[in-house]
């Protein structure tokens, strides 16, 4: 159902008999005008033969002559053209191929399609939306007499888009279940439903808000039929549902009649005719683009009860501009109006020349970490430790963390440590595991993050950072910065060769500091020599383009991800912002910034629609760039992809972790994938726990340690000996 408000979709009703008389002698009026007009035709086609050439078509309205229009696709033969600006289409937002839009209440719409990651070739677009099933099968239902709503509607008359006010009063205070509720417009048995938002002026009253109808709309009828509703006068009711009755939804509460009047002076603006498919149109602003490039869209549609959406389908045009399909899964759609584009080739990696990699940035919390300054000593969490090697992996010992968990309830810090399966806190082996680690440069600080349950049911977590400077003997809280709460911890970063680390902002630790909204984070430095913190900002990379991951947050990757932000600076970090598209990454999946030049770079997250994305432009705008397939299977549980690195050398590695672990190799300037020979089964197959990080000429990761029944350890492989 529609979420908007104003509602934009519903029900017609049959108009009464004085309506049908007033309609009857404007037919004889129309009549009698189109006599009239044949005989001045014959009058004027005579003069215009002897006229020298003739005046050029008459372009759209705002169309100046010698002005340029944009190239476009019109599905139908259009009779009726509202004036819809396309709009930018630079402004376009981030729109994933398929995205949920909601027409204006006169039918017509704007919107951004995101090409998908097809093959070069002849589609065509359609708006596709579900048909709504009858909500009853033969007539109207009331409601039980105790659960019914005294309605009244403000004003009871008007024209199409009248803003009404709908007033209700149920029966009891006991009896108010819901904070939405369904309008009805036409009724609620096959009339337009608007999902709307109450607001209750007092325990037993409330107001809410529609529009009447300005266009035609989609009747549902039985199931696999429907008829389109000309937008013609008549009374109309105007039903509620959902208020009382939370559950089980499907009765009328309360109804009132609108009188609709539809003046003759709304034909030019307003889809009015008796054949309202002849209305029906949909427009590109461009007929050809690539993947992961945005095209804009306008129409014209129906109004429905539900959201619509833009789909690609193979081919050029065909059928009709309205058609009801089957839905691959079941239930049936309905495609309005016909658009042809044409896809063209993304470039390939192959072709994009040997790549110089500048630097590499990853998202999410690192449970293996080395200072770029300082890369001889790298720290990796163990369980019940955090461990310390050299470049070359040999010990230099260990930092106990068996203090954490009493500094943060001595701090009254949330709910206890919260995970399993080796992540916060193991379970089974009771010991703590960090998420999150960094070194500072010199010194015997140490760094860590831990993740706390900030809800007495365990089920959020928030991240909290921990320092120690004795190895391990003691613990404290890293203060958090002025406007954010412990909880809001976001991770570890380096900016040269100090230690920053990320907040999201917020107050209060509920959800573990977290927020929908797009903010950067707030962001504070270790100090080395003094070994205290100072509120900072975000700082660019030397060299190399001005983009970074915002703050991580604590996700369950088995019910729900969590995005965590791509921002970027136009002004060498004085201001973040997102760019237009993409904007966060989901928290589940590895996903890295590759630095090639000191504006271009490489967005790799081979989890998503677009494992490859490149800049050119310091990250404002992405294009597509063309993989081939490798030499296994991408999907896994959770949607979940493999591990993606870019070598020192220009190569590209995927990791496919799993039941079966798959290695390949897409070396710089070739076409396909190469399957990795030259290391054993078993280092291949201890990638699980952290996804392998790039320090000096190594990779380094933690491996599970679950199927062996050992704790995790730290593994390491040189790059040089990953070949095929």
């Amino acid at each position: 159902m529609l979420t908007s408000d104003p509602p934009v979709h519903k029900a017609p009703a049959l108009e009464p008999e004085v309506v049908v008389r007033e309609a009857r002698r404007r037919q004889r009026r129309r009549w009698a005008l189109c006599a009239l007009a044949v005989c001045m035709a014959a009058g004027l086609v005579a003069g215009a033969v002897v006229v020298a050439g003739s005046p050029p078509p008459a372009g759209p309205r705002g169309h100046r002559p010698g002005q340029k229009q944009p190239r476009s696709s019109v599905a139908s033969s259009v009779s009726h053209h509202p004036s819809v600006p396309f709009g930018s289409s630079a402004a376009c937002p981030a729109t994933p191929t398929g995205s949920m839009f909601n027409p204006l209440p006169d039918g017509t719409f704007t919107s951004c399609l995101r090409v998908g990651p097809l093959s070069a070739g002849r589609y065509h677009v359609v708006v596709t939306g579900a048909l709504t099933i009858p909500r009853f099968t033969r007539q109207a239902r009331l409601a039980p007499p105790e659960t019914r709503v005294r309605l009244t509607i403000e004003p009871t008359r008007g024209g199409p888009g009248t803003r009404v006010t709908v007033a209700g009063t149920v029966p009891t205070r006991a009896r108010i279940a819901t904070t939405y509720g369904v309008v009805c417009w036409d009724g609620c048995a096959d009339g337009l439903q608007y999902t709307m938002a109450k607001h209750w002026t007092s325990p037993t009253t409330f107001v809410e808000h529609f529009r009447v109808p300005a266009a035609p709309w989609v009747v549902a009828a039985r199931v696999g039929k429907y008829r389109i509703a000309p937008l013609v006068s008549g009374n109309y009711q105007v039903g509620i549902d959902c208020v009382v009755v939370s559950k089980a939804c499907g009765s009328t509460e309360g109804s009132a009649i609108f009188h609709l009047v539809v003046p003759r002076s709304t034909r030019r603006r307003l889809c009015t005719s008796r054949t309202p498919t002849a209305c029906i149109y949909l427009q590109l602003r461009r007929d050809a683009a690539m993947p992961a490039e945005a095209v804009r869209v306008r129409g014209f549609v129906p109004l429905t009860s539900n959201l619509l959406s833009l789909e690609v389908l193979p081919g050029s045009t065909k059928g009709p501009a309205l058609a009801l399909r089957r839905a691959p899964k079941g239930g049936l759609t309905l495609r309005y109006g016909q658009a042809n584009l044409t896809v063209r080739a993304a470039p390939t990696l192959a072709s994009l020349g040997k790549l110089e990699v500048l630097g590499e940035q990853s998202d999410g919390p690192a449970p293996v970490s080395a200072n770029p300054a300082a890369p001889g000593r790298i720290a990796w969490c163990g369980q019940g430790l955090i461990g310390l090697v050299d470049s070359k992996g040999a010990g230099l010992g260990n930092v106990s963390t068996a203090g954490v968990p009493a500094a943060i309830a001595d701090a009254g810090i949330g709910y206890g440590l919260l995970g399993s399966g080796g992540i916060g806190y193991d379970l089974a082996a009771k010991t703590v595991v960090c998420h999150d680690v960094a070194i500072p440069r010199a010194g015997p600080a140490l760094l860590a993050a831990f993740s706390v349950a900030v809800v007495p049911t365990r089920t959020v977590a928030g991240y909290v950072a921990l320092e120690t400077t004795d190895g391990g003997g003691s613990w404290t809280l890293v203060p958090a910065p002025p406007g954010a709460h412990v909880t809001g911890f976001g991770g570890f970063h380096y900016q040269d060769d100090r230690v920053v680390a990320l907040y999201t902002p917020g107050s209060t630790g509920a959800r573990g500091g977290y927020t929908s909204k797009v903010t950067p984070p707030i962001v504070e430095t270790f100090d080395t020599a003094t070994g205290t913190w100072a509120t900072s900002s975000l700082a660019c990379p030397q060299g190399q383009p001005c983009t970074r991951f915002g703050s991580a947050v604590p996700v369950n990757c088995a019910m729900n991800g969590a995005p965590e932000w791509v921002l970027i600076s136009t002004d060498g970090g004085k201001r973040w912002r997102l760019p237009t598209w993409p904007v966060a990454v989901d928290g589940c999946t590895s996903s890295s910034l590759v630095a090639t030049g000191p504006s271009s770079e490489l967005f790799v997250n081979a989890a998503a629609s677009y494992p490859m994305l490149r800049s050119t432009d310091g990250g404002k705008d992405w294009s597509d760039v063309a993989l081939p397939t490798p030499p296994f299977t991408i999907g896994a549980i959770g949607g979940l992809g493999p591990d993606t690195i870019f070598l020192p050398n220009g190569a590209l590695l995927a990791i496919k972790a799993g039941a079966a672990v798959d290695w390949a190799l897409l070396r710089p300037q070739r076409a396909r994938w190469c399957a990795v020979t030259s290391i054993s089964p078993t280092i291949g197959r201890s990638v699980g726990t952290s996804a392998p990080a790039l320090f000096a000429t190594a990779l380094w990761w933690v491996s599970s340690g679950a199927s062996s029944g050992r704790p995790a350890s730290l593994q390491r492989i040189g790059v040089s000996s990953i070949r095929c």
